[in-house]
C-alpha cells in the first residue's frame, strides 16, 4: 500500500481569546480566534495510511477564522481544509490532497454555510432590513399622519368632518359626517379600510391640537383681568361658545364669565352719594 507522507505543520488549539466589555451595564462578550468543522472523512485506504502514519485517527475538516459577538460569528475568513483530531490540525497541500482524495477537498466537500453565511452577520442584516423595511410593511401612527397630512385629499376630508373654524373648537366628530368623508375618499380609489385608518389618524391629530388650543385660551384668561371690562367678558363669551359643551374646561369658561359681568355690574352701579343727589329736593 502506498505510503502517504505527511509532514506535521503547527498544531494549534482552537480557543480564541474573550474580551468582555460592558455597554450600558451589560456585558458583551467578544473575541476572535480558529474554528474547524468537520467536513466528512477520508477513503478507507488514505484514512488507514493516515492512522498508520500519525497513530491516531483523523477526519477533514475546514479551518477558519472568525470574529464573533456573544459566539455568533460575524464575520469569518482565510479558510483551508485540513485534517484533525479533536483539537489539533493539520495543513495540508493541495498535491497531498490529491493523493489523498484523487480530487480537491473543496471539489469533494465543500466548505461549511456557517463559514459562507456567518449567522451573527444573517441576524444583523435581517434587523437592519427590518428597521429599513418597517416603515414601509408597518408604518407607525406617526409616519401615517406625516405623510396624510401632506395629501390634499385627506385634508378635504378632514375639514369636512372638523372644519377649521375659529369660532368652534370641538374636539370631536360625528359618524355620519366620517362616514360620508370616507365615500369620498373611495371616489378616488382608497380602500376602505386604508381611508379610515389614515383619517381616523389625522382627525386625532387634529382634535388633539384643538384640545392644546384650549388649554393655552384657558391658561390666557387670567392675562385678561386687566383689559377692559367688555373685552374680558366679550374674550370670555366667545370661549364659552367655541369650546363644545361636552368639554369639562368649558364649565370654568361659563363660571369665570358669570364672575366678570356681575363685577361689571358692580363697576357700573352709580353710587350711593351720586343716587342722593339726583333724587329731587
Amino acid at each position: 500500500m502506498q505510503r502517504y507522507i505527511l509532514p506535521l505543520m503547527s498544531i494549534a488549539f482552537l480557543t480564541g481569546p474573550l474580551q468582555p466589555i460592558s455597554f450600558a451595564g451589560i456585558p458583551i462578550i467578544y473575541g476572535h480566534g480558529e474554528k474547524v468543522e468537520k467536513m466528512g472523512e477520508l477513503p478507507d485506504g488514505a484514512r488507514e495510511s493516515i492512522r498508520n502514519e500519525l497513530g491516531q485517527e483523523v477526519s477533514v475538516g475546514f479551518l477558519y477564522r472568525h470574529a464573533h459577538v456573544y459566539h455568533l460569528d460575524f464575520w469569518t475568513w482565510d479558510g483551508k481544509h485540513v485534517l484533525f483530531n479533536g483539537d489539533r490540525y493539520w495543513k495540508m497541500e493541495d498535491g497531498q490532497w490529491l493523493m489523498l482524495l484523487s480530487e480537491s477537498p473543496s471539489q469533494k466537500f465543500g466548505k461549511p454555510y456557517a463559514y459562507r453565511f456567518p449567522l451573527g452577520l444573517i441576524i444583523l442584516c435581517v434587523i437592519i432590513a427590518m428597521g429599513v423595511l418597517q416603515p414601509i410593511v408597518s408604518p407607525s401612527d406617526e409616519q401615517r399622519l406625516a405623510k396624510v397630512v401632506k395629501d390634499s385629499r385627506y385634508l378635504a376630508a378632514a375639514d369636512s368632518v372638523l372644519p377649521n373654524d375659529r369660532e368652534c373648537l370641538s374636539t370631536d366628530y360625528d359618524d355620519e359626517r366620517f362616514d360620508s368623508a370616507i365615500a369620498s375618499l373611495k371616489d378616488y380609489g382608497i380602500s376602505e379600510d386604508k381611508a379610515r385608518m389614515n383619517l381616523r389618524i389625522l382627525l386625532n391629530a387634529k382634535c388633539a391640537h384643538r384640545s392644546l388650543q384650549i388649554d393655552e385660551a384657558v391658561r390666557t384668561i387670567h392675562l385678561t383681568e386687566s383689559s377692559p371690562t367688555n373685552e374680558r367678558i366679550a374674550y370670555l363669551e366667545w370661549l364659552r361658545e367655541a369650546i363644545p359643551e361636552s368639554d369639562q374646561r368649558r364649565e370654568f369658561v361659563v363660571q369665570t364669565l358669570l364672575i366678570a359681568r356681575a363685577n361689571a355690574k358692580v363697576d357700573t352701579a352709580p353710587s350711593e352719594q351720586v343716587i342722593k343727589q339726583d333724587l329731587p329736593t
